[in-house]
């Protein structure tokens, strides 16, 4: 199936019963399809645009490389916006303040990967697995974003080099 059948058949699905709300906020962004991503591992990522007052705008950008991979159905494009939604629904842009990017960014999925996690019996992840860290999970199953990020920092097992 091509690309824009794809994403024809993704934004439907938003409008199904159990996904309608993430549907709705989907419009408020631009939805942008690149070939050679600047991030080529990445499923998708979001760009904030603008911060109008507690509301952030943007941007989401998809893979397209990944996308036109047949393995990937419309489905996942559903399952990325929709990850991508709850980062700017969460407001991860305009919490993060001086926090270390890279560290932020790991805290930030495994706290919206926890959350798509417990939306699977309506949304499957494309990978048929979760970005969640185990071990931080066990911790603080119910962790905030901030405190993901804490753990993180502070955690020996986490890569030094992020912490530089």
């Amino acid at each position: 199936m091509d690309i824009a059948k794809k994403i024809k058949k993704a934004k439907l699905k938003m409008f199904t019963k159990d996904l309608v709300f993430f549907g709705i906020q989907s419009y408020k962004f631009n939805w942008l399809f690149e070939k050679n991503s600047t991030v080529p591992n990445a499923f998708g990522y979001v760009i904030f645009e603008s911060k109008e007052g507690n509301l952030e705008s943007g941007s989401i950008h998809f893979n397209q490389d990944i996308f036109e991979d047949d393995k990937y159905d419309h489905e996942a494009i559903c399952y990325t916006a929709i990850h991508e939604l709850l980062h700017i629904l969460n407001r991860h842009g305009n919490r993060k303040d001086n926090r270390k990017h890279e560290i932020w960014a790991v805290a930030c999925d495994h706290v919206v990967e926890r959350e798509m996690r417990n939306m699977k019996s309506f949304l499957k992840s494309p990978l048929s697995e979760y970005h969640i860290i185990e071990e931080l999970d066990k911790e603080l199953p119910k962790c905030s974003t901030e405190q993901a990020y804490n753990w993180l920092f502070n955690h020996h097992s986490f890569p030094n080099q992020i912490k530089q």
